[in-house]
């Protein structure tokens, strides 16, 4: 018979199996808080450039700059912009290091729906893709081109405004 008072091995030990499941479980939780941290902080909108009314993209290159120098210059070409043909999307950016590129058009005045593009890296702040923009149920339709850099610190904005055309 064992003495009450000695202590058995599983006692002893404090049930290993558990402690390294309960720890693991701690590790994957403070994993997936970093992870989520690190996407709220990559998704944060950390600067808006201005608009500039004044340059349209369906006639030429646009420039927009922030106060503190970094800029980002737009083009679509061919131009003028045909609604449903091939758009080449151009981006050239300078004091910004990208960790990637997205455009969002939106109609100015009408909900155009979802019209979103991943541009890829072409080497010296350079990128681009193609696109093609959805037909419009008036002649010529105004939008808005967002394009969002994401960066280490979060996202920038950069807006510019251009007109496409019925084909």
């Amino acid at each position: 018979m064992s003495n009450p008072t000695e202590t058995s091995p599983t006692t002893q030990s404090g049930h290993p199996l558990l402690w390294s499941i309960v720890a693991l479980l701690l590790l994957i939780l403070i994993a997936v808080a970093g992870y989520k941290y690190r996407q709220m902080t990559l998704d944060t909108l950390i600067a808006t450039a201005p608009l500039d009314p004044s340059c349209m993209l369906d006639t030429r290159q646009c420039s927009a700059a922030l106060p503190d120098g970094r800029t980002a210059s737009f083009a679509i070409t061919p131009q003028p912009i045909v609604a449903t043909t091939p758009l080449q999307l151009s981006l050239q950016l300078e004091g910004i290091e990208a960790r990637g590129v997205e455009v969002h058009f939106r109609g100015e005045t009408m909900n155009m729906g979802l019209n979103q593009f991943i541009l890829t890296p072409q080497g010296a702040g350079r990128f681009g893709t193609e696109a093609i923009l959805p037909v419009c149920v008036r002649n010529s339709m105004v939008w808005i081109a967002d394009v969002i850099v994401a960066t280490p610190q979060g996202r920038i904005a950069f807006p510019f405004r251009f007109e496409s055309v019925r084909p």
